[in-house]
């Protein structure tokens, strides 16, 4: 099969555009995992601590058993260097889930 000039010259154009572009910028940021334990479950709340003294964004999923509960059920807020997550009334914590954080 036989390739014609107009396909080549727009795969050459796009090989061009391919090597040119900017494919994105690398987070920096600290991330970890905490299993909740009975304390935490029984005050409502993890948090997580980092040496990043000030706060930007943060990412949290909350897992049970390997798999993951749903983001409207906890909400979480970003003081200082801590990440503090709390169930909503839709949501709660058991002894053992896992919160896995990014913070940037």
């Amino acid at each position: 099969m036989a390739i014609s000039n107009t396909i080549k010259t727009k795969v050459n154009k796009m090989n061009r555009a391919a090597q040119l572009a900017k494919l994105g910028d690398r987070i920096a940021g600290v991330s970890g995992s905490v299993a909740v334990t009975t304390a935490q479950m029984s005050a409502s709340a993890v948090v997580a601590y980092s040496d990043q003294a000030t706060g930007g964004g943060f990412l949290f999923q909350v897992a049970r058993s390997g798999s993951s509960l749903a983001q409207a059920g906890f909400f979480g807020f970003r003081s200082g260097g801590s990440l503090t997550i709390n169930p909503m009334a839709s949501g709660s914590f058991a002894v053992g889930d896992v919160v896995t954080y990014l913070l940037i």
